[in-house]
């Protein structure tokens, strides 16, 4: 069996075949790898991480949809510079009903085409449409605001849903104010909180922020 350098770099060329985007680029690190693509709404990217235990490689997959737009307004917002360039949304391989929820694991050779096989299938099943799903902001704003008091498909605790929630419905031209109240309204039911809670005081400076911007 391949060295821990030589299985990231045939599992990083796996996937680069796999992913779709033009103007793609894939990069192997220490920890495993991605291939990603920039485009003028934001980064789409397909990684996988890799750990190396002596005995046996340990391989994981996911991937992530970066929006530039929201990000931007974020940062002004905080009036902070950050090393990344986007909010983020994440769909990680272990938390899927479609496929096995595991970690994979290569002690002999013929694991690593078993592994990349079920790689194959974990795009053909569930990014292709993840991707395909999300490529716009009104997708992004559909996404996050159509209800707020269920769950989504969100990387962040709950405070970074409805943060990047609001900025989305100004960017697309919706009414964060309303949206906000119900996002705040929501919050105070569930967690009983009060008017000062940080959370809520949070979501009021935004939307003043926004107001201006």
């Amino acid at each position: 069996m391949q060295n821990f350098k030589e299985l990231k770099i045939e599992f990083g060329e796996h996937i680069n075949k796999i992913f779709p985007f033009e103007n793609k680029k894939l990069k192997i690190s220490r920890d495993g790898g991605e291939v990603f693509c920039k485009t003028d709404f934001g980064l789409f990217c397909f990684f996988f991480a890799a750990s190396d235990w002596g005995n046996e490689y340990e391989i994981s997959f996911g991937a992530t949809i970066g929006f530039r737009d929201v990000f931007t307004l974020y940062q002004k917002f905080q009036k902070i510079k950050l090393g990344s360039s986007y909010s983020h949304l994440v769909y990680n391989m272990k938390e899927l009903d479609t496929i096995s929820m595991r970690d994979y694991f290569v002690r002999e050779s013929t694991d690593i085409e078993a592994i990349k096989n079920e790689v194959a299938l974990f795009y053909k099943k569930v990014l292709s449409d993840f991707f395909s799903k999300f490529s716009s902001n009104n997708d992004l704003h559909k996404h996050l605001n159509s209800n707020p008091t269920i769950e989504c498909l969100w990387a962040e605790n709950v405070s970074g849903r409805y943060i990047d929630g609001i900025i989305i419905a100004k960017i697309v031209g919706e009414n964060y104010h309303e949206l906000s109240e119900k996002y705040k309204d929501y919050q105070k039911k569930k967690w009983n909180y009060k008017n000062d809670e940080p959370r809520l005081v949070e979501i009021d400076e935004l939307v003043e922020f926004l107001d201006r911007n």
